[in-house]
């Protein structure tokens, strides 16, 4: 999920999935007000300050994501 303010309660398919034992993702730029409710259905959170920080974060976070899951995923 790329959080945006203006949303305001729209995250409706971020509950779903998270119903539905999905992970989720929130992304949002760092100083932003993010909703309590969105952060607590969160598997991972990524704020950044630019773009380019944005691009570091997310391999950063694909990386960590996939060596905690890679047993998991192992037949």
């Amino acid at each position: 999920v790329a959080y945006d303010q203006d949303l305001r309660g729209g995250l409706v398919e971020a509950g779903m999935a998270y119903a539905w034992g999905l992970p989720i993702w929130v992304l949002h730029r760092r100083g932003e007000r993010v909703s309590n409710s969105l952060l607590g259905c969160a598997a991972l959170v990524i704020e950044y300050y630019d773009l380019q920080d944005l691009d570091a974060r997310l391999a950063a976070g694909f990386e960590a994501w996939n060596l905690t899951n890679s047993k998991e995923n192992q037949l």
